[in-house]
């Protein structure tokens, strides 16, 4: 696993294609905490969604990377679809939360919120951002091209994800009490982030449930993908 794993990350790192989306995720996060001083829960909900748009974004840059030839290739090395897979999300989800981590540090190792956090709220703050950057490495792992007739339509369907996903919260409230039940199979990412907001009013109970669903949805996404790669590998 470890020269899989190595391999894939000199073959990304040659890709630069980690380049835009890097800098388009330290632009926001930079801008917003320009000013001092900011809300502390508040920053870190916007910083969470943030860290899902951008994982999505180098996942779905690095799904397809490899050629199909060399693709089978490295398959065949490996012995394992499901440990090719699996080198793959490892990759993805270390470089996910080095930003989750980054993003949870910097604004208090440079003071830049109205008062320190304590020690839960930056424990869930870091806790959220993982499982927001995991879910949307996961997410946008289901959009490759060997799935989708076109490119086009695959990231047409992974900006449909990314929108119903953070945006949730209104849909939900539009939809009939009757379908609101539907909104669970949505990526729970407005769930986290308005847990975030309102952190001081959710029981520990419910925020506790609510990240372990989350870690479950998360689980059923990548046991999912792993499956249906093993399934047809081109």
């Amino acid at each position: 696993m470890t020269a899989l794993l190595r391999y894939l990350f000199i073959y990304y790192a040659r890709s630069h294609r980690y380049l835009a989306p890097l800098l388009a995720y330290a632009g926001p996060i930079l801008f917003i905490y320009s000013e001092v001083p900011n809300p502390v829960m508040d920053s870190y909900a916007f910083t969470a969604i943030w860290t899902f748009v951008i994982a999505a974004w180098l996942s779905y840059g690095f799904i397809d990377l490899e050629h199909e030839a060399q693709r089978f290739v490295t398959i065949v090395h490996s012995r394992s679809v499901a440990k090719y897979e699996a080198a793959k999300f490892s990759l993805l989800g270390t470089v996910a939360a080095l930003l989750s981590i980054l993003a949870v540090a910097f604004p208090i190792l440079f003071d830049k919120f109205d008062r320190v956090p304590g020690a839960p709220e930056a424990g869930i703050a870091l806790l959220a951002h993982l499982l927001l950057a995991w879910l949307g490495i996961a997410c946008a792992a289901f959009f490759t091209e060997r799935w989708a007739a076109s490119r086009s339509l695959a990231l047409l369907g992974l900006l449909l994800v990314l929108a119903i996903s953070v945006g949730g919260k209104g849909l939900e409230e539009e939809l009939p009490e009757a379908l609101r039940i539907a909104m669970w199979l949505v990526p729970p990412v407005f769930r986290i982030s308005d847990m975030l907001v309102r952190f001081g009013e959710v029981p520990a109970g419910r925020i506790a449930l609510l990240l372990g669903y989350s870690a479950l949805y998360l689980a059923a996404l990548v046991a999912a993908y792993i499956r249906r790669s093993s399934r047809r590998l081109f």
